[in-house]
């Protein structure tokens, strides 16, 4: 749903009266006065965007945001009685329509299904999905992906009195268990269990949950997000034992940096002032948000700021092209990338990378590095001379609007360096003691 302003002109009517004389005694006749109109000038034709505009540059130019969402799976994205589409999708795109356009009802939302979410996103037929859609290296390769906001994975559907009885697959033995025919529930259990299970398949998910509320079996396997649609369905009952995990993030479309930015920027902006939680809390009221990384800084990009063309630098054609990588790299971040004594590459990113040239390029030593600052490898990756910058980067916000950044590969912190033997295990030991910290380093205030 949508808001549109529409401007409307109204041209001044100029009256000209002119006054007449006559030599008579008669009165002259007075002409009708008659009206100038200055016809409006017609609306500009809007000037069409490139084949290769950005995401942001078409939301601005139509007004509002597309996002994809469910309409048949509670509480994710649903078709209410009234006939409105509702649920978590829903608000996490008027949240970001709030945020990016001033208008939380500036976004339409569109229907997608796990096996459509990709399509519409690389046919352009909408911006963003927001549809429990499960982020697997498969649909890695048709679209990008933020941070987690669900954890999805399989789980056990019970009735409400047996919660305290069945708790997870172990307590599965001498129990009938409902899957659905179609799915790989039922290899995913047996893996999950040591004994022989009593299975009892079904054609659809609404049919096994109508036996468990029957008492034909006794639990309902199947992933937690179809799970909840099984509790609105039996009322009473409960989703128990999660026993495999799955990261469910928002999808948005390829090449298309500073959009992946302005996402997952917002999105940290949305857990830090408690924006994301509020919205979870109200749609999974039994569960805990999921525990998000929060990257450190407090910038956040707008809307306004997005170049108006897609980057065009194809990375991974460069590198099969010239068949080896090319990674910039400090000579003195140990342990993580460093010259060790004769000169030569090491630590342990530098393994890291020498393992992926193994794996893409079939030679362990496919790669090129170049020694060289922090600061000027970050200009060499913007300018395309490397195809990668190693050596224990912090992933901060103020780092994301400059490079994109992998998984994270290492967790820092602050700690304490004490000598062996001494009674400091924790911050709590320290009362009473002295501590030493590096000037400029933030340690002090964190402490």
């Amino acid at each position: 749903m949508r808001s549109r302003l529409t401007h409307i002109l109204i041209p001044l009517l100029v009256i000209l009266l002119f006054p007449t004389s006559c030599w008579t005694t008669e009165k002259a006749p007075t002409p009708t006065p008659t009206a100038t109109v200055t016809p409006s000038p017609p609306p500009p034709t809007p000037t069409p965007l490139p084949d290769d505009a950005t995401t942001g540059a078409r939301i601005l130019h139509r007004g509002y945001l597309r996002v994809g969402v469910r309409y048949d799976l509670f509480p994710f994205g649903y078709i209410t009685d009234e006939g409105e589409v509702a649920g978590f999708g829903v608000d996490m795109g008027r949240e970001l329509a709030r945020r990016w356009l001033g208008d939380p009802q500036a976004v339409e939302f569109r229907q997608v299904r796990s096996d459509t979410a990709i399509e519409h996103l690389q046919a352009g037929d909408v911006d963003l999905v927001i549809a429990a859609l499960v982020h697997t290296q498969e649909r890695e390769a048709g679209a990008d992906f933020g941070q987690p906001y669900f954890t999805d994975g399989h789980a056990l559907l019970v009735r409400g009195p047996d919660a305290g009885l069945i708790d997870g697959p172990p307590a599965l033995q001498g129990r009938t268990v409902g899957v659905v025919a179609w799915e790989q529930t039922a290899d995913v259990l047996r893996e999950a269990v040591p004994f022989t299970l009593t299975l009892q398949t079904f054609d659809r998910f609404d049919a096994a949950v109508a036996a468990l509320g029957q008492g034909e079996v006794d639990a309902v396997a199947d992933l937690r997000h179809r799970l909840f649609w099984g509790q609105k369905l039996l009322l009473g009952s409960a989703i128990v034992g999660q026993f495999t995990s799955a990261p469910v993030s928002f999808a948005f479309p390829q090449n298309d940096p500073f959009f992946a930015d302005l996402v997952m920027l917002t999105f940290q902006e949305m857990v830090a002032d408690g924006t994301f939680a509020a919205i979870y809390t109200h749609w999974f009221a039994r569960d805990d948000p999921p525990a998000v990384e929060i990257w450190p800084g407090d910038e956040v990009p707008a809307l306004t700021e997005t170049p108006l063309m897609r980057e065009t630098r194809d990375t991974i054609a460069a590198i099969e092209s010239r068949g080896y990588l090319r990674v910039a790299m400090p000579p003195d971040r140990s342990p993580f990338a460093y010259l060790d004594s004769t000169g030569i590459p090491a630590g342990y990113e530098v393994g890291l990378v020498q393992r992926m040239a193994a794996r893409w390029l079939g030679d362990v030593q496919a790669v090129q590095f170049v020694t060289t600052t922090i600061d000027t490898g970050r200009e060499m990756l913007r300018s395309g001379q490397v195809d990668m910058l190693i050596g224990g980067l912090a992933h901060t916000r103020a780092a994301e609007l400059q490079q994109d950044f992998s998984l994270t590969t290492y967790i820092a912190g602050e700690g304490l360096l004490i000598w062996a033997g001494t009674p400091i295990t924790d911050l709590h030991s320290l009362q009473g003691q002295q501590v030493a910290v590096v000037q400029g380093s933030g340690s002090g205030e964190t402490l």
